[in-house]
């Protein structure tokens, strides 16, 4: 807007206000004003009321429906030990090729295997089954120290449970040990006896 139109509607707001007097002007200006709040913010603030109802109304009905709220006891650690025992066992189906793992772990620890006892027995609570081995073992120290560490460390499903040495002589470099050696299996079909021994020259 320049200069001029400014001071012509400076001028025309002055004569206006001359011809109908301040307080005429005042007036009218706030009956529109009084009008334009009646027509738009009238409204507007009773649509923000139904809104507030509706929500508190909302509110209401949670509140009073009531609130389930369900903890999941934390797993024990025996919990814990109980399934990762399960998750270790071996399959029985599987038998044969972990005896044959077995006597190749004792040829590559230059220990001779040829002979074992063993026992097969089903423990219905448990569910699994355990296959139980006794064999004699002839060696250096080193020689069965490895071929027992190796063991344990490729079938994670094996305990060795009892280990008796021998010597002959003091000098001679030689041992004679006698292992017995358990491996936890799964999957079995239960027999009516629950458990079967044999001894087999392997």
């Amino acid at each position: 807007m320049t200069a001029s139109r400014y001071l012509q509607r400076v001028l025309q707001i002055h004569l206006i206000l001359a011809r109908f007097g301040i307080i005429r002007c005042l007036t009218f200006v706030m009956f529109a004003l009084g009008i334009a709040g009646w027509l738009v913010v009238i409204p507007h603030l009773r649509a923000e009321s139904k809104i507030q109802q509706a929500v508190l109304n909302h509110t209401k009905i949670i509140l009073r429906e009531p609130v389930q709220v369900t903890i999941a006891s934390p797993r024990s650690t025996a919990d814990d030990r109980l399934l990762n025992f399960y998750q270790t066992l071996g399959q029985s189906s599987q038998k044969e090729q972990q005896i044959k793992a077995i006597f190749a772990i004792a040829g590559n620890s230059n220990l001779d295997l040829n002979m074992a006892e063993y026992k097969v027995t089903f423990n219905q609570n448990g569910g699994y089954q355990t296959y139980q081995m006794s064999f004699p073992l002839k060696g250096s120290y080193a020689d069965i120290r490895r071929f027992c560490e190796r063991l344990l460390l490729d079938i994670p499903f094996a305990s060795l449970d009892e280990i008796n040495f021998k010597r002959e002589a003091i000098n001679n470099p030689s041992l004679e040990a006698k292992l017995r050696i358990t491996l936890y299996l799964s999957d079995y079909s239960m027999p009516a006896s629950g458990v079967t021994a044999s001894e087999h020259n392997l």
